[in-house]
């Protein structure tokens, strides 16, 4: 199972912690997702998310684990929330935009997935260190990992050495579990 890190909410309550740019970073694609579902246009699925985080800010002090509860159930409660509170005053969607929205409409009973949190975080943590990486080892490791493309013909398609896809894959498996890590926690 997928939770949140307890030292992340830990180190969250100190004093000018320097793990709310992490947070930030990693929490603000799953909070526009549901943003999103709600029928939020991308300018105000941005501000509710702006608005999550200054009420989380406050919250989070106060928050504490129960049994049979989860961080993220308790953050998609407070993006619900917020949002029922200030629905009267967005911008209605187009037919298209409409159109562009995820099919699964929002329960709040619901628990958040942990593949749908897994699959926000992970794609995260990706653009965070796409910049570090060549190229060519970025192709190799969407094709091979991401695309599910055996490493032999990853390499021959990318005119590589097939040693070359496993290191790519390799060298950016750990770098993504090295950014991710303390973020969350793997049972």
């Amino acid at each position: 199972m997928l939770a949140t890190s307890v030292t992340l909410l830990d180190r969250l309550r100190e004093p000018d912690s320097t793990a709310w740019p992490q947070f930030v970073a990693l929490y603000t694609p799953l909070i526009h997702h549901w943003a999103r579902q709600f029928g939020l246009k991308a300018d105000d699925a941005a501000d509710l998310v702006q608005d999550v985080f200054a009420v989380t800010v406050r919250r989070l002090q106060t928050f504490e684990y129960r049994n049979g509860e989860s961080f993220r159930g308790w953050l998609r409660t407070v993006t619900h929330n917020h949002w029922k509170r200030k629905r009267c005053t967005r911008t209605p969607l187009t037919v298209g935009e409409l159109a562009e929205l995820p099919d699964p409409a929002f329960e709040p009973s619901r628990p958040v997935e942990d593949r749908e949190y897994a699959r926000i975080l992970v794609g995260r943590g990706m653009e965070l260190i796409r910049g570090e990486f060549s190229e060519a080892s970025w192709n190799a490791f969407q094709l091979h990992v991401l695309q599910s493309m055996p490493a032999s013909e990853a390499a021959a398609q990318l005119g590589l050495q097939v040693g070359t896809v496993y290191a790519a894959k390799s060298r950016i498996l750990v770098r993504l579990r090295d950014v991710l890590n303390g973020l969350v926690e793997w049972d």
